[in-house]
């Protein structure tokens, strides 16, 4: 999640070399505590992003001057 704080099931698997249905399990985990939140409100072609990882993210980019 720190190279990529905004997932699919397709990029997890890749990312892990596991199958999408072992990549969709562990999204669903990391959404159950709150690690991740599926933002995109469809059914397929979800996406899930890493909250904390975008602020910390957004934070580093508004202190070099880059976000207002």
């Amino acid at each position: 999640m720190f190279r990529q704080p905004v997932v699919d099931v397709a990029t997890a698997a890749a990312e892990l070399g596991v199958s999408s249905v072992n990549a969709a399990k562990a999204l669903a985990q990391l959404t159950d505590t709150g690690v991740l939140v599926e933002f995109s409100g469809r059914r397929s072609d979800r996406r899930w992003q890493a909250p904390e990882i975008i602020s910390a993210l957004d934070e580093f980019a508004r202190r070099a001057g880059r976000r207002n």
